[in-house]
């Protein structure tokens, strides 16, 4: 079962930019770390306080692999404080890679999701190599560019190959 919530509708700068965007946008790139990990904990408790029965569900948290080195120390503080807040395991996503998933339950961290590429990678990577039963694919916003079609393929190649 693949799984995906979110906080909003991101709208970025050709979108009105609305404030969960201001939001991530703070997250992601002031250049303070501390006041990031502040805005991380605000955005994590506001998916927590929406989503807390789905959370209940699953039984690990890895972040997603950013293309920055700054988002990824900022998605592995937040990952690991959602773990806290739930009660479940923290994972890096290296060792994540390390140990065995099948049959398990996971919540991959992420803070947007543009067109679902990310989303598509790590549901197979995790799916079918690591043989993960569930995936939750907890995200503070979710662009109006996102591709769901593109994600309905990748769980039909899944349900035909009887991973799903």
């Amino acid at each position: 079962m693949l799984e995906i919530i979110t906080l909003d509708e991101y709208r970025g700068q050709y979108k009105d930019n609305n404030d969960l965007a201001r939001d991530i946008k703070y997250f992601k790139q002031i250049p303070n770390e501390k006041l990031a990990k502040a805005m991380g904990k605000l955005l994590i408790d506001d998916l927590y306080n929406k989503h807390r029965a789905t959370f209940k569900k699953y039984e690990f948290v890895i972040p997603a692999l950013a293309k920055s080195e700054k988002t990824q120390r900022r998605l592995n503080f937040a990952a690991n404080y959602l773990a806290d807040l739930t009660g479940k395991k923290y994972l890096s996503f290296d060792k994540a890679k390390k140990i065995d998933l099948k049959d398990k339950k996971i919540i991959i961290l992420d803070d947007v999701i543009y067109t679902g590429a990310t989303l598509r990678k790590h549901a197979t990577y995790f799916f079918i190599d690591k043989l993960a039963s569930q995936i939750c694919f907890a995200i503070f916003g979710i662009s109006s560019n996102y591709n769901d079609e593109a994600t309905q393929t990748l769980i039909d190649v899944l349900k035909d190959s009887r991973l799903f």
